[in-house]
């Protein structure tokens, strides 16, 4: 399939059509009379012609140019411009002219900035070193509580409970030794060992030694208390600890490789910061010599965003405008809208063929470059996709926000003889046209017919490229 055509047929547009048939004129064959109205049979006059017959769905949609954009990283008064809106430029030529001395102190600062910033990075080297040996060290003792979080925790418990029973033998010995100083004091039976080293006490002496021993029975009490109160906390501490440790052992690995990934991003980023300046002031170097920025692309200028005097500045930040838009003509797409009954039928790919309104004699072939997958109308009983086709060939000429038709093609049909379906007739499931001859006269003559784009129908046999071919319709006149 050529890539751009001049339509026949079908492809030319109904006007151009009509045109035509007024031109050839209207035949007036036969008449009827009845009563006071007339029935008269007309002929209306086209020609049998060669060309592509086409079927699909046909949408109506807006041409978009791509844009390229002239962008300028550094930061600099304009001298110049040297282009207009819808000016033609090819790739190389001057779009605009600089000041050389303010991109010269731009660039000193450039310089300046590159040294901190190459600092940085060497800092940021030297912490990936030093920082990676200690991180490989809090790697190893994570490792490590893989088998030692259990026997830490057991020796925590075993301290805290050995301290309880020592509490608790405390108090008790105490308890003891009260009882047996009472005993003595009342006069009680007690072992004769032990009586004889107190018997040369005092009554006011034992009651001394039993108040003594009363207060350190409080002061133990509350010891062997607190002593329960710890090793119910500690044991829960300690278990605390040990699942801590474990989660520790479990995750060292992945703790080990997020700190060295830190640390190389650290790198990383301080290397492009150095790249980035480095590459701004050998861009600004290039500028040096004559100021001259120039375009990167074949096209069209769509738009020039600053004026002489003005000062320009990172045009390809987000809240920037470029120097320049140039339209690159050779890249032009047209979106559509497809109702939903029909999206899932195309696939990008798929071949489309496009008319402009502005080109109505031409048709382009194209091929299905994007589909959306969300609805671009929803909420209503219509729901239809976006639907993006890029035009293949010669493309020059075309605007941004030409209408177009876009027809996805379900069936064509190439280098056929052709005729309106207007004239075809079909008796006893035969299909015939009449054809004017070399007399004038009108020839009923058997065709065989194939495809029909709905308009025009393919003609197999029975007509010859070039033959009039007679569109008959009856009117009626008083």
């Amino acid at each position: 399939m050529e890539e751009r055509k001049n339509f026949t047929g079908r492809q030319k547009s109904i006007v151009l059509a009509a045109v035509a048939l007024a031109l050839a004129g209207t035949v007036v064959l036969t008449a009827f009379s009845t009563g006071s109205n007339k029935t008269e049979t007309v002929y209306k006059e086209t020609t049998a012609e060669r060309g592509t017959l086409t079927a699909g769905i046909s949408e109506t949609g807006i041409a978009s140019i791509q844009e390229v954009k002239v962008n300028f990283d550094q930061t600099a008064t304009i001298e110049e411009i040297y282009v207009v809106t819808g000016q033609k430029v090819q790739k190389g030529d001057p779009i605009a002219k600089i000041s050389v001395s303010s991109l010269q102190e731009e660039m000193n600062q450039k310089e300046i900035e590159l040294v901190t910033a190459q600092l940085d990075l060497q800092k940021a080297q030297n912490n990936l070193t030093t920082e990676t040996l200690q991180a490989q060290l809090d790697r190893e003792t994570n490792l490590g509580y893989a088998t030692s979080a259990q026997e830490e925790y057991d020796l925590e418990v075993a301290q805290l409970e050995l301290d309880l029973e020592t509490a608790s033998q405390n108090l008790l010995d105490a308890k003891q030794k009260r009882s047996y100083y009472q005993k003595i004091l009342d006069g009680k039976e007690i072992n004769e060992d032990k009586y004889n080293n107190y018997k040369e006490l005092t009554d006011d002496e034992l009651e001394d030694m039993i108040d003594d021993l009363d207060t350190q029975i409080d002061t133990l009490t509350l010891k062997y208390h607190q002593a329960e109160i710890n090793a119910e906390q500690g044991k829960k501490k300690a278990e605390l600890t040990m699942r801590q440790n474990l989660i520790k052992s479990d995750t060292a690995d992945a703790l080990y490789e997020n700190t060295i990934a830190e640390l190389e991003a650290k790198v990383q980023t301080a290397q492009l910061k150095v790249e980035e300046l480095q590459s701004d002031i050998d861009e600004a170097a290039s500028y040096l010599a004559d100021g001259i920025i120039t375009a990167t692309s074949d096209g069209t200028v769509m738009s020039v965003n600053y004026a002489v005097g003005d000062k320009i500045k990172n045009t390809d930040s987000l809240t920037s405008s470029p120097l320049a838009v140039i339209g690159n003509t050779d890249v032009v797409y047209v979106s559509v809208s497809v109702d939903q009954e029909d999206i899932g039928s195309l696939e990008i790919g798929d071949p489309a063929q496009v008319v402009l309104s502005a080109f109505e004699d031409t048709y382009y072939d194209a091929v299905i470059y994007s589909i959306s997958t969300s609805p671009a109308m929803g909420g209503t009983s219509t729901v239809s996709y976006a639907v993006t086709v890029q035009l293949q060939g010669d493309t020059s000429g075309i605007f941004n926000g030409m209408s177009a038709t876009v027809t996805f093609v379900s069936k064509q049909v190439e280098d056929v003889i052709y005729v309106s379906n207007r004239a075809v007739t079909v008796e006893d499931g035969k299909s015939y046209v009449k054809i004017k001859d070399e007399n004038g006269e009108a020839v009923k003559t058997e065709v065989t017919t194939g495809f029909s784009d709905g308009s025009n129908v393919e003609i197999q046999s029975g007509v010859n490229e070039g033959d009039i071919v007679l569109i008959e319709s009856k009117v009626s006149s008083k």
